[in-house]
């Protein structure tokens, strides 16, 4: 009898199809997604290390109670390297598929590339933290600590540290709709946040704001008054908590104070 003719390599590979079952044994069940960062709780459930953190911290003292069981439980948690080698093996077979497949991969690349640094900062911000989240937005912003510049998503972290009174993330977004960065140009909207951190002590949104009415913020239609641009000029050199703004921008202030207001930082009679 003949033998069987041999099978090529590419013949005899196992065939691999999208399982949503198996998905959903891997989701984290706070956050529904692939975990980041898979770690192993108290109650023997997996869970994404930021969310549960996160989650955690809403809760009282003794008030910890399990997602999947309701039963009281600590906040210890332990790494499950095990769970992101499977999640990966199974993203590369096509067992797990999808947009959720593509997003987990996009990110661990991402994380990958991150200074420990960040890694850390992103940590914090994803556990709520105001400060982290502003520095996340920067590195977005800018396209440092390793990470990929990503404006629209610059914004959004901005704009939850701005649900803090965070100044900085709050000047950021009001430039932002003043540049048309991720946003369309809307003068309005930048005043409106420009206005709130000038308000929280922000040197830089004051100077910004008084460049509009002296005439000299670029690329947009002012409406030139001087009696406005005094007040937010001597506000950003009196009533500031942050020294945000940079040498240029306080130049021209400084300029425009000393030909119409009497000379830089005098207080006027109003």
């Amino acid at each position: 009898m003949a033998s069987a003719p041999k099978r090529k390599a590419a013949e005899i590979t196992d065939f691999y199809s999208p399982n949503d079952d198996v998905t959903q044994e891997y989701l984290c069940p706070i956050t529904q997604e692939l975990p980041m960062e898979p770690c192993m709780a108290e109650d023997g459930h997996c869970y994404d290390k930021w969310a549960f953190e996160k989650w955690a911290k809403t809760k009282q003292e003794g008030e910890l109670k399990s997602p999947m069981t309701n039963q009281p439980m600590g906040t210890k948690l332990y790494p499950a390297v095990q769970v992101r080698n499977a999640i990966e093996r199974l993203i590369k077979k096509g067992i797990i598929a999808g947009e959720g497949a593509r997003l987990w991969k996009e990110k661990q690349d991402e994380m990958a590339s991150m200074t420990t640094e960040m890694r850390e900062t992103m940590a914090k911000a994803h556990q709520g933290e105001a400060e982290p989240m502003r520095r996340v937005g920067f590195a977005y912003r800018d396209g440092t600590n390793g990470v990929k510049k990503n404006e629209v998503v610059a914004l959004k972290w901005f704009s939850q540290a701005a649900k803090h009174d965070d100044s900085f993330a709050i000047v950021s977004i009001g430039i932002f709709y003043l540049n048309g960065t991720a946003v369309k140009v809307n003068l309005t909207e930048a005043m409106l946040w420009l206005t709130r951190a000038a308000m929280l002590g922000s040197e830089h949104a004051g100077i910004t704001i008084g460049h509009y009415y002296s005439g000299q913020l670029q690329n947009q239609a002012c409406i030139e008054n001087d009696e406005h641009a005094e007040y937010w000029y001597r506000k950003s050199l009196n009533d500031v908590k942050h020294k945000d703004s940079v040498a240029e921008s306080r130049e021209m202030r400084d300029k425009w104070l000393a030909k119409h207001g009497g000379g830089r930082g005098e207080v006027s009679d109003w």
